[in-house]
């Protein structure tokens, strides 16, 4: 924040700072917020990361408002209420129910770790896995083993991806929860809707690489 402050001093721009923002309410279906003097506005995007970047977007809202922009406030919150982001904490699956999110490298899954605690408390999970070779897969994993009941170790199909074998061997030598080499992203996604209870969840991650796959076998475009 200094550093952007020194640049607005050096160059004359005027700097903008969201505001504050109260959560609401929190479920798998969304979020409820205040934000500053708005009201009630809601997100379906989860974590509270995306309550901060909506304050953002608000904030540049009224930037452009006060330079002669026409923007209603029910396009402002019919645009919030709309707005969706594949594989960032996306809902692919109900009972069991499946999340889809892209983090694939340590300050990433941190924010999913946390957002998945805000969501599920201290209920475990089951954590599907799959990343590139030259990733940060063991500190990753390191960040995100709290939230663990199992892990299934698959690959997406790229030239880049680590094996599911040499993931699942590298996690089960970290982990005392059970890993599973999965296979493919197909078929770890089979054994995960085949033995998961309705009543649990599951959260995919690890690499974009595989998200378009994980949307495909779903249904999603």
């Amino acid at each position: 924040e200094g550093v952007i402050e020194a640049l607005c001093r050096e160059r004359g721009a005027k700097l903008r700072r969201a505001e504050s923002v109260t959560l609401r309410d929190r479920s798998i279906n969304g979020q409820t917020f205040d934000c500053g003097a708005r009201e009630g506005l809601s997100i379906a995007l989860l974590g509270s990361h995306q309550l901060g970047n909506a304050a953002t977007a608000l904030a540049a809202i009224d930037a452009l408002r006060e330079k002669g922009w026409r923007i209603s406030e029910e396009a402002v919150r019919e645009g919030l209420a709309a707005t969706r982001w594949g594989a960032r904490l996306e809902v692919l699956h109900r009972e069991p129910t499946v999340l889809l999110d892209g983090a694939h490298n340590p300050d990433g899954v941190t924010a999913l770790s946390n957002a998945l605690y805000e969501l599920f408390g201290e209920e475990k999970l089951t954590l599907v896995m799959g990343v590139m070779a030259d990733k940060d897969y063991v500190e990753m994993l390191e960040l995100i083993a709290p939230r663990a009941k199992r892990v299934i170790a698959t690959a997406p199909d790229y030239y880049r991806a680590l094996s599911p074998k040499a993931l699942a061997d590298a996690l089960a030598a970290k982990l005392t929860v059970p890993v599973v080499d999965g296979g493919s992203v197909e078929n770890a996604l089979r054994l995960v809707l085949d033995t998961t209870p309705a009543n649990e969840a599951v959260c995919v991650f690890g690499s974009l690489y595989q998200a378009g796959e994980v949307r495909a076998f779903f249904g999603k475009e």
